[in-house]
C-alpha cells in the first residue's frame, strides 16, 4: 500500500478512535497514531524539498501531552529484552524484548541473545519474555498446520480458522468473531527479518554494556527515580525490589518509556503465530492471551502498538505476562503498561517478587578463579545451584563474604583482547535473567543501577 494512503489510514483510524469515546488507553493509542502520522508526513515533505524550517514548525504543533512516541533505532546485535540478536538489514527498531519477550531463548546463555521478556517475555509465566520460563509457551500448544494461503490472508486461511475454533469456546469467543479480527492483521514481513539471529564474531560484555550503561541512560534514569518517586518507593515497600533496579530495567527496555515499539500488536502477533513456524505454538498463545487481554482491559486489539515481538508498554510485557504478572499500581482499574508509568513500575517489582527476588540480598559478587575445575560451573547455567562453602574446591574465590549456606551460579563476561570478569549470582540476579535469560543483560540492570543510585544522590549542579 502506497506510503501516503497508509499515512490516511492511520489518520482515520485515529480520528475514529478519538470521537467514539473509547477507554484511556485507547485513547493514547489514538494519539500515537497521529503523532506517528504526522512524523510520517513531514519525512515525506522532506523529502519533496519542504525546508527544515516548515518541517520543525509542523511538529512543534503536536500535543505535547501525548504518550511518548517509540522511534525506529539501530538495535545493536546484542538485545535487551528477549529481542533475538539483531538483524541484518535493516535493523529492528530497538525495544527490548519483554517482562519483557520471549521470542528466542538461547539454548545456553551467552550473553548476547536474550530471551524474549522473554524476548520480554519472561516466561509464559511471566514477562521473560521481559522473560520466561520452562513453563513458558515455547512448550505450549500443538503443532500448527502450515499456511494455505501465503503469507498474511488472515481471515482466509485454514490454520487461522483451526486456531479460532480451538481457542473460542475456552475463551468465551464465537469463531467468527476472532477469524474478523484476524481478518485485520497484516503480514509484517520485516518481522520475521528480525527474528532470525545475526551472525557475527565473538559476543562482548564490554561492547553490551555500552551500549546500554551511558551517561544519558543514567542521568534519565536518575530522572525518572525523582520523578516517580512515590510509586517506587511503594513498590519498594510493597515486593521489597529497590527503586533503582526497577527503574534500570525500564531504562535498558525502553529507555524510560522513549522507546516502546511501534508494531501494531494484532499484527506482529498474527505473523508470527502463523507465518513463522519454528515459535508458532508460543506465539499462537501469546496471540490468545491477546486477544483475551484485549477484552479484559476493554480496548480493541488494533489498539495496541509495541515491539516487533508482542511485547507492550514502558515494561515491554508480552499480553501473557501483563495477564499473569501485571498489576494496577495507579488504583484506576486497568493495567495500563503503556500509558502508566506507576502501572509498570508496580509490575516489573510483582513480577522479580514472584521470580525469586530476597530484599536486601545481594545480587551478585565479584570473584577470581584459578586452575580449570571452575569451567564446569558455567555449563551448570544461571540457576544458583553450587554452595558458597564448595567453591573453594572449583578453584573460585569469593571477594566478599558470603553465608556459606548461599547458592550461587559462576558468570563469566567476556571481552575479546580483555581478560574476562568473574561474578558469582545469587537469587536476585537469577530472577533478573527470568525477566531475561541473559547474564550480560541482568549485569547491565545491575550497573546501571548502581549508576542511577550514584547519580540521584548528588547534589543539583547550579
Amino acid at each position: 500500500m502506497p506510503t501516503a494512503m497508509k499515512l490516511r489510514m492511520r489518520v482515520w483510524q485515529a480520528r475514529g478512535a478519538c470521537r467514539a469515546g473509547r477507554p484511556s488507553q485507547e485513547m493514547r493509542a489514538a494519539t500515537g497514531i497521529v503523532m506517528n502520522a504526522c512524523r510520517g508526513l513531514v519525512a515525506l515533505l522532506l523529502g519533496a524539498g519542504v525546508t527544515v524550517c516548515l518541517a520543525q514548525s509542523a511538529l512543534a504543533q503536536l500535543p505535547q501531552t501525548a504518550a511518548p512516541i517509540a522511534t525506529p533505532i539501530t538495535t545493536p546485535t546484542d538485545m535487551p529484552s528477549g529481542v533475538p540478536g539483531g538483524a541484518s538489514a535493516p535493523a529492528p527498531p530497538a525495544t527490548t524484548d519483554h517482562a519483557t519477550d520471549p521470542a528466542a531463548a538461547p539454548a545456553a546463555d551467552d550473553g548476547a541473545n536474550a530471551a524474549p521478556h522473554d524476548l520480554l517475555a519472561p516466561s509464559a509465566a511471566g514477562p521473560e519474555a521481559t522473560g520466561p520460563e520452562a513453563t513458558g509457551p515455547e512448550a505450549a500448544g500443538p503443532e500448527v498446520a502450515g499456511p494455505v494461503a501465503g503469507p498474511g490472508h488472515y481471515g482466509e486461511r485454514a490454520d487461522v480458522q483451526a486456531f479460532a475454533q480451538r481457542i473460542a469456546a475456552r475463551d468465551g469467543f464465537s469463531p467468527a468473531e476472532i477469524v474478523s479480527v484476524l481478518s485485520q492483521a497484516e503480514f509484517q514481513p520485516d518481522i520475521l527479518r528480525y527474528m532470525e539471529p545475526a551472525g557475527g564474531g565473538r559476543p562482548s560484555w564490554l561492547a553490551y554494556r555500552t551500549r546500554f550503561v551511558t551517561r544519558a541512560r543514567i542521568a534519565h534514569g536518575a530522572a525518572f527515580l525523582s520523578e516517580h518517586q512515590a510509586s517506587l518507593a511503594r513498590a519498594e515497600q510493597a515486593f521489597g525490589v529497590p527503586a533503582a533496579i526497577i527503574v534500570a530495567i525500564i531504562g535498558v527496555e525502553t529507555e524510560y518509556g522513549r522507546n516502546t515499539g511501534d508494531f501494531r500488536t494484532l499484527d506482529a502477533l498474527a505473523t508470527l503465530a502463523f507465518d513463522y513456524p519454528r515459535r508458532a505454538a508460543y506465539f499462537q498463545e501469546e496471540l490468545e492471551h491477546f486477544l483475551i487481554l484485549a477484552r479484559e482491559e476493554g480496548a480493541g486489539p488494533a489498539a495496541f502498538y509495541g515491539s516487533f515481538a508482542g511485547a507492550i508498554g514502558i515494561a515491554q510485557f508480552m499480553p501473557g505476562s501483563i495477564r499473569r504478572w501485571a498489576v494496577d499500581f495507579d488504583g484506576d482499574g486497568r493495567r495500563d503498561l503503556l500509558g502508566s508509568p506507576a502501572d509498570a513500575i508496580g509490575s516489573i517489582a510483582h513480577y522479580l517478587r514472584e521470580h525469586g527476588w530476597q530484599p536486601g540480598a545481594p545480587s551478585v559478587v565479584r570473584a577470581g578463579v584459578r586452575g580449570t575445575a571452575w569451567r564446569g560451573l558455567l555449563d551448570r547455567g544461571l540457576a544458583p545451584s553450587v554452595g558458597a562453602a564448595d567453591l573453594a574446591r572449583y578453584g573460585v574465590q569469593p571477594q566478599a563474604r558470603l553465608s556459606p549456606h548461599a547458592e550461587v551460579c559462576l558468570i563469566q563476561l567476556e571481552s575479546p583482547g580483555t581478560p574476562a570478569l568473574f561474578y558469582l549470582g545469587l537469587r536476585n540476579f537469577y530472577a533478573i535473567t527470568r525477566y531475561n535469560q541473559s547474564s550480560f543483560y541482568a549485569m547491565s540492570v545491575i550497573e546501571l543501577a548502581q549508576a542511577i543510585e550514584k547519580a540521584a544522590a548528588q547534589p543539583p549542579r547550579r
